[in-house]
């Protein structure tokens, strides 16, 4: 780790009462990937990681890192079933959990690979293994994360990311934040997921980051109080419920100057009212698993009001994008087809499928699946997922417009508008929504305000409304497939 021998004294991580300076970070890392070592693992083995919120999650990846090896980031709320696939196709030669998780990576360890966890003995352990820098020499094209989709088209794919992509991820993402050693960091997110980029630019700055165990609203907003913080990153449904607590509590947020959002769209009704709240400090990141930051929306272009707050932004440095019509033919600019990707950040493929990476990048080009268009400025518009798309009555509705239009209501906390099938039309739309506490909202309410936003046959023809968050993927954003299937439960 370069960076400790510039700002070697300075506090890299802050965990409640614990806290790391960067040469302290940098000696840890290098014995966390000994300790690796010692346990049999080389350079080139994937290293399955089941760390909670915690210091000790760096020293973990980094250390990983400096060894040569493959970090694999899991997700702790998989099935048996998905653990199982996604353990089977990485091979893991090694499990490092943290206490909290210890059950779930017990569960994972189906071939009795060797487990390394934060007992009481870790820092005995750790102490034992040799301080010197380590850093084993790898390719720029070597991988260094296995990310799993989610598994919207069938089984989740290992997606891997380089130290190239990452070098790439890292200086679009200081490029759009701006993060010096001045600033200080929050993590709230579940770090494997949310705010990772963020963090690690944090350390290539010398800027602290402070670390909270997970996500609640109220010790999220006096960590901000308290610490002064100037930059974080969350997915839409934590701004949302930040927004919820501070209509009715007061807090001083005036020093935070970024915040950085992704993992899903925030409609522009319900953006142009959160700026009016925090000011422009919104910093959005576009991207997925196989190309974490494809275009960036900046603070400028957060204005409220602005046809802009529909856009994802434009293409992050490195990047090139192109769209395409279902022949695989560039289109003009303004007209709707398949976004194309070409760059740095796009990863090298899906672990173990050569025959899916064939498929899904093409002469270099990353097909993404979500359509959209590019306007004569070169902003990226995205219209929804070809996967999500509703096709009733003969028409194409994209369930992310009306989702924005419902979304405009003050009282809407969440939404998701996905196609139910039906006999006559084909597929019928449907809004499943939320309301915010103490609000009232009726279905004849958002039908009128429907109609005079958008088309008659992009109209929701039901409305069902939930008492319970709908439910989302691990970065926060709204699983279509299973409020479709609700759907179809409720309607069958």
């Amino acid at each position: 780790m370069r960076r400790a021998a510039t700002y070697g004294d300075r506090v890299a991580l802050v965990d409640g009462d614990r806290s790391l300076t960067y040469s302290q970070l940098d000696r840890r890392s290098s014995q966390f990937g000994r300790l690796l070592q010692s346990q049999g693992a080389k350079a080139g083995d994937r290293v399955a990681v089941f760390v909670s919120n915690r210091l000790e999650f760096f020293e973990v990846v980094i250390g990983a890192w400096r060894a040569g090896m493959i970090t694999v980031l899991v997700n702790h709320r998989l099935t048996a079933k998905e653990l199982k696939y996604q353990m089977a196709d990485t091979a893991a030669a090694a499990i490092v959990h943290s206490p909290d998780l210890a059950q779930f990576a017990q569960q994972a360890n189906t071939s009795g690979v060797p487990m390394v966890t934060f007992d009481a003995h870790y820092e005995s352990v750790l102490a034992e293994q040799p301080d010197a820098p380590l850093a084993v020499e790898v390719d720029a094209d070597h991988p260094i994360v296995l990310a799993y989709t989610s598994g919207t088209t069938g089984k989740p794919k290992g997606a891997m990311q380089t130290h190239s992509n990452w070098h790439w991820q890292l200086a679009a993402a200081l490029l759009s934040t701006n993060i010096t050693s001045d600033d200080r960091i929050l993590v709230a997110g579940p770090l494997p997921y949310i705010g990772r980029a963020l963090a690690f630019s944090a350390l290539y700055r010398g800027a602290p980051i402070h670390i909270l165990g997970k996500f609640e609203p109220v010790d999220v907003l006096e960590a901000i109080q308290q610490h002064r913080i100037t930059a974080t990153s969350m997915v839409p449904t934590m701004i949302y419920m930040i927004e919820e607590l501070i209509e009715s509590e007061q807090y001083d947020l005036s020093s935070l100057r970024t915040v950085w959002y992704g993992g899903a769209p925030i409609s522009p009704g319900r953006l142009s009212r959160l700026l009016e709240i925090f000011g422009p400090i919104f910093v959005e990141s576009y991207g997925q698993t196989e190309a974490p930051s494809i275009a960036f929306l900046d603070r400028e272009d957060h204005v409220p009001g602005s046809p802009r707050l529909s856009s994802v932004g434009r293409p992050a440095i490195g990047m090139e994008i192109s769209i395409r019509d279902e022949s695989n033919q560039e289109v003009a600019p303004t007209v709707i087809g398949e976004l194309c990707v070409r760059g740095g950040i796009v990863g090298a493929g899906y672990w173990n499928d050569a025959e899916k990476t064939a498929r899904t990048i093409v002469d270099g080009w990353l097909h993404t699946g979500d359509i959209g268009y590019i306007d004569e400025a070169g902003y990226i518009f995205i219209a929804d997922r070809r996967i999500d798309m509703i096709l009733t009555g003969g028409h194409n509705v994209y369930p992310r417009e009306v989702e924005d239009c419902i979304s405009a209501l003050p009282a809407v906390a969440e939404v998701s508008v996905v196609g139910v099938r039906d006999e006559i039309w084909g597929e019928r739309v449907t809004a499943v929504l939320r309301v915010k506490a103490g609000a009232t909202l009726t279905e004849r309410d958002i039908d009128a305000f429907c109609r005079t936003h958008l088309s008659g046959y992009k109209i929701p023809r039901a409305y069902h409304f939930t008492l319970q968050p709908l439910p989302k993927s691990a970065n926060g954003k709204v699983l279509a497939r299973e409020v479709r299937v609700m759907m179809e439960g409720v309607e069958a």
